[in-house]
C-alpha cells in the first residue's frame, strides 16, 4: 500500500471564504482514520484554524503549521520542521537573489489570457511577507518527510475542493510507475453569493497528443469557457485559452493544479535539480511542470487520466478561486456523491449554527487523534 502525502496551502482573508474552513473539515474528515495517508495543511491566515489547539502542530497523521508570516513562522517552527522551513524563502535565504531572477523572467514568459481575473505581479508575492503557495506545498511535502518518514506519492488538496471517498486511493493506483498524473475531467459548482441556487457543471475537454507528441485540444478547440466569477462566459474559447503556441509552451496537462498527483522521486529530482516547486501563488503548477519536463527532459513520465467516473468537485464561492466548466447541469445530475456534498454545503453556508456543529465535530476528531 502507498504512503500518500496530501498536501493542503490555504489562506482565509476575510469571514465569507467559509467554504476553505468546510473543505478542509471535508479533508480531515477523510484521511483522519487513514493509516497509509498523511496530510499537512499550511494556513498563512492572519488567524490560525479555531479546530487546531494553540501551540500544536502534529495529530496522529496531520499536521497543521500556522505561517503568517515568514519570518516568524521559520522562528517558530525550525527546530520542529527544519527542512520545512528551507523552503520558506526570506530576505536572508541564502538563494534569495537566484530566485528573485528567476522570479522575474517568469512575470514575462507566462502567457496570461487577456481579461482573465489574476493578479499578474509574480515578484510582489515571492517578496511578500506571507509564504508563497508554492513555498507552503514544498513546505508540506517536507514536513510530511520528517515527521513521518518516507512517501511514496504527493496529492494536492485545494482547500474549497472536495472529492469523493475513495479519490486519494484511486489516484494512488493510477499513478503506477509513472511520475505525474491528472485527471481529465471533473465537476464543478459555483455557489454563488447572491442567491441559494448553485450552478453545477463540469469540465471536459478530448486533449490529445499530436505528432510531435503535445497534448492539444483537439475536437474541443470550438468549446466554450465559463467562468466563476462572471457566472456566464466570458468570451473565451478552448482554441483561444489552449493555443496552438501556449500548448507548446506549457502543456494543457500542467493547468489546473489542484487535481495534481506525482510520485515522491520526482518532487526530490526537482529540488536537486531547480528548487522544487516554484516559489510563487500563480501558475506555480504549470511551471512545475513545465520545469520538469526541461531540466528531466526524457526521465519525466507524465500520464493524463481518461476517468471514466467522476471523483473530483471543483468549487467557487464569493471570493475562493475562479473556476471554469464546458457545461452545466443539473444538481440531480450530478453523482450521488457530489450531490449530498453540495446539498450539505449550501446549508453549511447559511445556517452559522449547523457550521458549528460540524466544526465542533472536526475538532473533537482531532482531539480523540491526539490520545
Amino acid at each position: 500500500m502507498k504512503k500518500i502525502n496530501v498536501i493542503c496551502p490555504t489562506f482565509r482573508s476575510r469571514e465569507d471564504t467559509i467554504i476553505r474552513k468546510i473543505g478542509i473539515y471535508y479533508l480531515i474528515k477523510s484521511v483522519i482514520s487513514k493509516k497509509n495517508i498523511r496530510l499537512c495543511i499550511i494556513d498563512s491566515s492572519p488567524k490560525p484554524l479555531e479546530i487546531f489547539e494553540r501551540g500544536k502542530s502534529i495529530y496522529r497523521n496531520i499536521i497543521y503549521i500556522h505561517t503568517p508570516n515568514k519570518e516568524e513562522a521559520i522562528k517558530r517552527y525550525k527546530k520542529i520542521f527544519p527542512q520545512a522551513m528551507d523552503f520558506c524563502i526570506t530576505d536572508n535565504h541564502q538563494n534569495l537573489k537566484k530566485y528573485l531572477e528567476i522570479v522575474k523572467a517568469w512575470d514575462y514568459f507566462i502567457p496570461w489570457d487577456e481579461g482573465y481575473p489574476v493578479e499578474l505581479s509574480l515578484e510582489k508575492q515571492f517578496l511578500s511577507s506571507r509564504p508563497s503557495i508554492g513555498m507552503k506545498r514544498n513546505m508540506a511535502i517536507a514536513a510530511l518527510e520528517e515527521t513521518f518518514g518516507a512517501g511514496d506519492i504527493v496529492c494536492y488538496a485545494d482547500d474549497d475542493d472536495f472529492r469523493d471517498e475513495n479519490y486519494f486511493s484511486t489516484m494512488s493506483n493510477l499513478i503506477r510507475n509513472y511520475d505525474y498524473i491528472r485527471i481529465s475531467k471533473w465537476l464543478t459548482c459555483n455557489f454563488r453569493e447572491e442567491t441559494t441556487m448553485s450552478i453545477c457543471g463540469f469540465h471536459d475537454l478530448k486533449l490529445h497528443k499530436d505528432a510531435n507528441n503535445y497534448w492539444i485540444p483537439g475536437i474541443s478547440k470550438d468549446v466554450k469557457l465559463y467562468n466563476s466569477q462572471t457566472n456566464e462566459s466570458y468570451d473565451l474559447l478552448v482554441k483561444n485559452r489552449y493555443s496552438k503556441l501556449k500548448c507548446l509552451a506549457f502543456s494543457p496537462i500542467s493547468y489546473e493544479g489542484a487535481m495534481h498527483v506525482f510520485s515522491m522521486n520526482l518532487w526530490k529530482k526537482a529540488v536537486k535539480n531547480f528548487g522544487g516547486i516554484p516559489p510563487i501563488s500563480m501558475a506555480e503548477d504549470v511551471l512545475f511542470f513545465t520545469q520538469c519536463k526541461n531540466f528531466l527532459g526524457n526521465e519525466f513520465h507524465p500520464y493524463l487520466v481518461r476517468n471514466k467516473n467522476f471523483n473530483f468537485l471543483r468549487c467557487a464561492h464569493n471570493n475562493t478561486s475562479v473556476i471554469e466548466w464546458t457545461a452545466s447541469i443539473k444538481l440531480d445530475e450530478m453523482p450521488k456523491w457530489a450531490r449530498e456534498k453540495i446539498q450539505y454545503i449550501s446549508i453549511l453556508l447559511r445556517s452559522p449554527q449547523k457550521l458549528d456543529k460540524f466544526q465542533n465535530d472536526i475538532k473533537e476528531l482531532l482531539i480523540q487523534a491526539s490520545k
